[in-house]
Parts: C-alpha cells; structure tokens; sequence
C-alpha cells in the first residue's frame, strides 16, 4: 500500500480552515504501484490552489509550534497510554496516526472500515 498525507493547519497561508489531502493505492502482493501520487494527485491539486507566501520567520515559527505540539502529545500519550483525541478509537488509531505525522516511530493499526458514530463505538476515553 503506497499512502500519502499532507495536512495544512496554519492559517498564515490565507487558509481559514485547516485541511487534509490524502491519496491511497492499494495493490496486490508483489505487484508493482501505478500511479506517482505525489505527480498525479497533489501536485495538480496544489498547484490550483491560491495561497499566500508564508515568510521564513514565519515558517520556522510554525514549525517550533508543531514540534512543541508533538512533543506534548508524546508526553501524554507516553503518561497515559492514549492520546487526548476526543473520541478515539478503543486501539488509539488517531492518536498514533498523530504521533507517526510527528516523526515518531510508532505501528499504527491499519484502517478496517470502522467509522465512529456519536455515543455508539466511541465510548472509550
């Protein structure tokens, strides 16, 4: 499985609203991937958007920002053996998805199809 993921979740960019692209192929086993996703889905994608230049200061910003966010999840995740993602699934999926778009090395279960529907399957905190 070939996955992509970029999120946008400042709004120095002109974008009011935080954001997620991803892009999945899924092939057999020892079959080879057909499609470059980062040339055939986000490039083209953001290439139409209009967003403003973001300077370098404000970059590096950004970036101290993130990685102070990361290091606070993995403390508290690391404390209480699960994230502070309200709702999460009883396997922790989104709290690890979040510590592996941090750089940390961590499995994260695979997605099964499940979706959390308010007061049914997200009872666990």
């Amino acid at each position: 499985m070939q996955e992509l993921d970029y999120w946008c979740w400042e709004n120095e960019s002109g974008v009011s609203e935080p954001f997620n692209v991803s892009a999945l192929e899924a092939v057999g086993p020892y079959e080879e991937f057909n499609v470059d996703l980062e040339k055939e889905i986000f490039e083209p994608f953001f290439a139409s958007l209009q967003l403003k230049r973001v300077s370098p200061d404000v970059l590096a910003r950004i970036e101290r920002q993130r990685q102070e966010a990361c290091l606070k999840h993995k403390e508290y995740f690391d404390r209480k053996g699960k994230g502070w993602v309200e709702g999460d699934f009883p396997d922790h999926r989104r709290a690890l998805r979040l510590l592996k778009s941090c750089g940390y090395d961590v499995e994260v279960p695979p997605h099964d199809g499940q979706v959390l529907e308010p007061n049914l399957n997200n009872l666990y905190r």
